[in-house]
């Protein structure tokens, strides 16, 4: 599941909070599931960018990458997946280009 994770999830120290309400978090809070990154709206989206990508291409995100340490690195560095070329989907109509905004704008900070 690394390939579909938004980056903050990956390297949580990494990335300013989205949590709205962390720092009311309550103290006698486990430290074990507090230092645990946890799921936002915006990490919802992303991901639901790359599921939109692996739809429309039949291929899982970052397809061109064989390793997952490669794709950490990328995820690390801010790096999104490649706008798919016209052999890349399987449907007879290219990618259009406000299909193509949508997921730009999922993976966006």
């Amino acid at each position: 599941c690394l390939r579909w994770q938004a980056p903050e999830l990956v390297f949580p120290n990494s990335f300013p909070s989205t949590r709205p309400d962390e720092s009311t978090e309550s103290s006698t809070s486990n430290a074990e599931a507090s230092s645990l990154p946890k799921p936002t709206t915006q990490t919802d989206i992303y991901a639901l960018g790359m599921t939109a990508l692996e739809l429309i291409t039949e291929k899982k995100p970052f397809c061109s990458l064989a390793m997952d340490a490669a794709v950490v690195i990328d995820l690390y560095h801010h790096r999104t997946p490649a706008r798919p070329s016209f052999s890349d989907v399987p449907s007879e109509r290219p990618l259009r280009n406000d299909v193509w905004q949508f997921l730009m704008s999922c993976w966006s900070r």
